[in-house]
């Protein structure tokens, strides 16, 4: 099972505020899984804003508690708020909460915790930073910056892992899922 947090400001004109049952449906069909499957065993939480973000940190918390042994992966947008926010030390603040509460949880049962965001570009735009200061950066063990580089293809700049001491990338290529 995995838990996936759907951050969406609802407030934003021409956003979803939901995630798309029928593009989870497409990719799990795209990967050769039941989309059925997928949605037994996926759990969605929404989060409308950053304190919103700490309640679902701490749900998700207790939900892992819960069911241990059954929840083995839990996905989040971690600075989806962060760069919309007018005052960026608040806004620290709460990203550390979220991610201590997810990582400690997650590490004492067993569960991988990916967390995606924005970055900021670098003068020079050779290697990003992840939004959120240095406490990001420090506290995670693996960081990887994907970019398009044109259609269909991605690329992956490893910038940060703990057996690897420069950034290496590689060039992905994906195919076309759904109508986006």
């Amino acid at each position: 099972m995995a838990v996936y947090v759907n951050n969406t400001d609802y407030y934003q004109r021409n956003k979803s505020a939901v995630l798309n049952p029928e593009k989870i449906a497409i990719i799990a069909k795209c990967i050769g899984i039941e989309p059925k499957l997928v949605f037994k065993n996926l759990f969605i939480q929404m989060a409308y804003n950053q304190h919103h973000q700490l309640t679902v940190a701490r749900q998700i918390s207790e939900l892992i508690q819960l069911k241990k042994q059954d929840i083995k992966l839990v996905v989040n947008n971690l600075t989806k708020f962060f760069k919309e926010s007018k005052n960026n030390n608040q806004a620290a603040t709460v990203l550390k909460e979220v991610l201590g509460i997810l990582s400690k949880v997650c590490a004492r049962n067993k569960v991988a915790l990916i967390c995606t965001g924005d970055s900021n570009v670098t003068s020079k735009g050779i290697i990003p930073r992840p939004i959120g200061g240095t406490y990001l950066k420090h506290s995670v063990n693996v960081v990887v910056h994907l970019r398009e580089s044109s259609h269909f293809l991605f690329k992956a700049t490893l910038i940060k892992h703990q057996y690897v001491k420069t950034p290496k990338s590689a060039i992905l290529h994906s195919r076309k899922t759904g109508g986006g």
